[in-house]
């Protein structure tokens, strides 16, 4: 997810180009619903958006919830 609308596009270019299948979504990460679950989540300097005080919880708890299974994969780059 990306609040950037050039983001998504250029992320959405990038998996039509390569054959790569991707979902970008267009929001907030607290505005994803509560029911979706992803198989990959990948996280590009959400640290500093976040802060501190909710990096842990409510974010890294949302991804957590998020992933469709134990063995999901997570990607963190801060």
């Amino acid at each position: 997810m990306t609040l950037s609308r050039e983001g998504k596009k250029y992320c959405d270019d990038a998996s039509k180009a390569t054959g790569v299948p991707t979902e970008i979504l267009l929001c907030d990460y607290r505005e994803i619903p509560r029911d979706r679950k992803f198989d990959k989540i990948a996280s590009i300097e959400m640290a500093e958006h976040v802060g501190i005080a909710n990096f842990c919880d409510p974010f890294l708890c949302s991804v957590r919830k998020m992933l469709k299974r134990p063995d999901s994969s997570f990607l963190l780059q801060v």
